[in-house]
């Protein structure tokens, strides 16, 4: 990151229990951050989005802590997709992890939060759906939003306004694909735009211009395993499932000769049993 530092982890090794590998434990230092109003919001929780327990399952919340937002979020299983011939399960932020309207999210909300829309849109304290206030992680607290590419999941008032800009679609969704048999990371995508709070003042430039959040750049990062890497996953993960599938196979087998032998002997006892009684009524006709 052009040689930047996100902080220290503390993180699980999942040598004793790889359910939690990857778990972070402390950020630099610390078990909690300090910019928020909560206990729950402030709370240091889930893995550093790099390590991911195996045996992940479609119903997973996935928790991450990320350090450049100096806060937790959490993924959501969102499809199975396939690298090369991987099948891996792909999980997004939801648009619950950016809802200042939800009580769970009240405590990344701050009295110091300027105004830019109305109640409805921009919550008292609160930033509109969609940002995350990274500027409070800063020293002087700058109004820098952090947001999806072209605001992806904010209400469409942030944008409409801005001449020539892009509305945003699922093309600019974060997202991170999993092999969920091992647990590794197969590929990640992620797009985020910078954003400046404009506060309208008394100087001759800001005066006459409402108060709005400004897009100043945005960027895509995409993670891929390389061939020799994806090579040694794909052994990992096909040969153990070629082997259950033969194993299954043969079971399907075993039972369908089973099946086969028993209705073979079955029909051989009602035969035997449809002769001797064709056997003993002759001999009765005979004594008569």
């Amino acid at each position: 990151e052009n040689g930047t530092d996100n902080g220290e982890y503390l993180i699980d090794t999942g040598l004793e229990d790889n359910s939690k590998i990857g778990q972070v434990y402390k950020w630099n230092g610390q078990n909690e951050t300090p910019w928020w109003s909560t206990a729950q919001a402030r709370k240091i929780n889930g893995t550093d989005g790099e390590l991911f327990s195996p045996f992940l399952s479609e119903s997973n919340n996935l928790p991450i802590f990320i350090g450049d937002l100096g806060r937790s979020v959490y993924l959501d299983y969102d499809g199975m997709v396939t690298h090369g011939r991987i099948p891996s399960y792909r999980f997004v932020i939801p648009s619950t992890v950016y809802n200042p309207f939800l009580p769970e999210n009240k405590g990344f909300c701050s009295r110091e939060t300027p105004r830019y829309f109305s109640n409805d849109i921009q919550p008292e304290g609160c930033l509109p759906a969609g940002m995350f206030d990274i500027g409070r992680t800063k020293i002087g607290s700058p109004h820098i939003y952090l947001s999806g590419v072209h605001f992806y999941q904010s209400p469409p008032q942030i944008y409409q306004n801005f001449t020539g800009f892009r509305h945003p679609d699922n093309s600019d969704a974060t997202y991170i694909d999993i092999e969920p048999y091992t647990g590794v990371v197969v590929s990640a995508f992620g797009a985020s735009q910078i954003n400046i709070g404009m506060i309208s003042g008394n100087s001759y430039l800001l005066s006459e211009m409402p108060s709005m959040i400004v897009p100043v750049l945005w960027m895509n990062e995409l993670i891929n395993l390389d061939d020799e890497t994806r090579k040694d996953l794909e052994k990992v993960v096909l040969v153990p499932r070629g082997a259950r599938i033969l194993g299954i196979l043969l079971i399907g087998l075993g039972l369908l000769l089973w099946t086969i032998f028993l209705i073979i002997s079955l029909r051989n006892m009602y035969l035997r049993r449809k002769d001797d009684d064709e056997a003993h009524l002759i001999d009765d006709n005979v004594e008569n």
